[in-house]
């Protein structure tokens, strides 16, 4: 395969640093065959590194450079920017004020970076539609590089963030060469929000790899079930253990993967479960442990509750090993689960829902939801499929630049 010699460098919040943003652990695969220089510039920088591709190098210059820029509160407060775009609104005034930060700190890391890479043959690629994404659309034009972001739920939906528009959103629209939304929703939403060019955005489903399946249900449970989310309000997991604790009739395990803030509370109030429950918190779990848990234990279904999602990655890995998923139908969730596939909730259900959505793994029809949702995987949520066409289409970008 024919590599573009263009640079590729990809802005994110901590990746390959740490255990977030797991998903490019695979699209960086995809990407990597397709370009001949990729860099990595992670906002933040950790001990605990994934490996890479050998033609994917990190630099930590966006991170130093937020160390070592002593931008002033006042500056920020009183430049044109700043003052221009205040919305009397608490969320709203903090989200410009730190897009009003990055734009100064890409100012000067523009002209230093500019030194060692030729910019105007330059794709930058921002995983999340955030203040970096606003900051290099401030200086698109003046070094002619091309720009494109992912956007995926909390960086696209207004409410999630306590407010009625983004700042500088409209301008950045207007600047951007693309933006890909891993869901139709994200779509519908753009257009209809901010009146957005149909010519700019286009879907680009994230994916998972095929999953290996070598267990078998076991006896000892009349249900088994798993979730997998970082454990904050948003995620509502609080209700989920209020339903499965409401469980008296049968035998049930529940197993959580993922820790958070809100753990130590949930482990507590979990210890209060009948007798004919088990709970099970794993806490946070890599990647490749997380499909190698799933590989080696068999669920009836994966379960996910959460006020606000684009499409979760967790459903797709879910699915991958033929596990149906019972989900709220919030962001793009109704694209990936139906009741072919699964269960799909209410946005905001009752404990008394979430339960009978549960007892509802027993029903016969639940072994033909489990060939559904690996299908359902296998045509819209495959890694291979999605992340090469997506390569592709950068490519393709990267040649009419």
């Amino acid at each position: 395969m024919e590599k573009n010699n263009s640079n590729l460098v990809i802005i994110t919040r901590s990746f390959p640093y740490g255990k977030s943003e797991s998903f490019l652990e695979t699209e960086i695969q995809y990407l990597a065959t397709n370009f001949e220089k990729i860099i990595i510039w992670p906002l933040k920088t950790g001990n605990d590194l994934r490996q890479l591709p050998s033609n994917v190098k990190i630099s930590n210059v966006l991170n130093e450079e937020f160390k070592s820029n002593q931008i002033q509160k006042l500056d920020v407060l009183f430049s044109p920017s700043f003052l221009r775009n205040v919305r009397w609104n608490k969320n709203y005034i903090k989200k410009l004020y730190t897009d009003v930060v990055y734009i100064k700190v890409f100012k000067n890391l523009l002209n230093q970076v500019g030194k060692e890479l030729i910019l105007s043959d330059t794709l930058f690629y921002t995983y999340w539609f955030a203040s970096d994404t606003v900051a290099l659309s401030t200086y698109k034009k003046a070094y002619n590089y091309s720009l494109i972001s992912r956007t995926h739920g909390s960086d696209l939906y207004e409410k999630v963030s306590g407010f009625k528009y983004f700042p500088f959103r409209s301008k950045v629209l207007n600047t951007i060469d693309r933006i890909f939304t891993i869901s139709n929703d994200g779509i519908r939403h753009l257009h209809g929000k901010y009146n957005f060019s149909s010519r700019k955005v286009q879907l680009a489903r994230l994916g998972t790899l095929k999953g290996k399946i070598n267990a078998r249900k076991s006896s000892s449970y009349d249900i088994s079930i798993v979730s997998c989310a970082f454990l904050t309000e948003v995620k509502r997991i609080e209700l989920l253990l209020d339903a499965v604790s409401s469980i008296t009739d049968v035998k049930v395990k529940w197993t959580h993967i993922g820790g958070g803030p809100l753990e130590t509370k949930l482990i507590s109030k979990g210890k209060a479960a009948s007798n004919n429950i088990e709970i099970e918190f794993l806490g946070n779990m890599k990647n490749p442990e997380i499909h190698k848990h799933y590989q080696n234990n068999f669920y009836d279904a994966f379960i996910n509750v959460s006020s606000s999602e684009g499409i979760p990655v967790s459903i797709m890995e879910a699915q991958s090993y033929e596990i149906p998923v019972i989900a709220t139908d919030v962001g793009g969730v109704s694209e990936i689960v139906n009741a072919e596939v699964g269960y799909l909730l209410p946005s905001d259900p009752t404990v008394k829902e979430v339960r009978d959505a549960i007892l509802s793994v027993r029903d016969d029809a639940w072994a033909m939801k489990r060939k559904m949702a690996y299908e359902n995987w296998k045509t819209n949520y495959s890694a291979e499929k999605n992340y090469t066409e997506f390569a592709a289409n950068l490519k393709e970008l990267v040649k009419k630049h």
